[in-house]
């Protein structure tokens, strides 16, 4: 069995080698600073990522969802868009 991490997609530089403008980090290592790459068809989701930790926290409160008040910015954005696509 093997232990994988969750991962994200995240907006980066777009160069000769990255054509695509992101890269894929885990989950954890999100921080404030970075922001979730939206593909198109992800309607709705670029608003979100552009959201702080409280905002976003706010956000899951008013929908009553429960998080972890621990959980880093990806576990956060991942309810929040699970919620309003559910």
């Amino acid at each position: 069995m093997s232990n994988t991490c969750p991962t994200v997609k995240v907006v980066a530089e777009v160069t000769e080698d990255n054509p695509l403008g992101f890269i894929v980090i885990n989950e954890s290592d999100l921080t404030e600073n970075q922001q979730i790459f939206v593909e198109e068809g992800d309607a709705g989701l670029t608003d979100n990522a552009k959201m702080t930790v409280p905002q976003i926290k706010d956000a899951l409160t008013a929908a009553g969802i429960e998080f972890d008040s621990t959980a880093n910015k990806g576990a956060l954005l991942l309810l929040l868009n699970a919620g309003k696509q559910g």
